[in-house]
């Protein structure tokens, strides 16, 4: 009442958000605007790419399966060969009485 009460400080502060998917999308949207390849057709733009890849893909997907049933198999012909060590080991592992 007697003595002059003093004014809060106002600051200018605005905080700031930062969405690291929305600047990466806005960095794009730029790029394609710049290189005026920007179409809204976005279903179209990804169908090749990913043909590409998926062509690209299917001789390494081939070799990998082949490989794998080649393992397979030579792991099956080890153990009906040697059926003796097999059981052997068993009878090892799981003692009877």
């Amino acid at each position: 009442m007697f003595f002059k009460r003093p004014k809060h400080i106002v600051f200018n502060y605005q905080p700031v958000f930062y969405d690291e998917k929305k600047e990466r999308m806005e960095k794009r949207r730029a790029e394609l605007d710049k290189e005026k390849k920007h179409s809204t057709n976005i279903k179209g733009e990804f169908k090749p790419r990913f043909q590409r890849s998926v062509k690209e893909e299917a001789p390494k997907s081939n070799i990998k399966l082949f490989l794998i049933l080649a393992f397979f198999g030579a792991l099956l012909y080890y153990i009906f060969i040697n059926k003796e060590l097999i059981v052997s080991m068993l009878k090892y592992l799981v003692p009877t009485e």
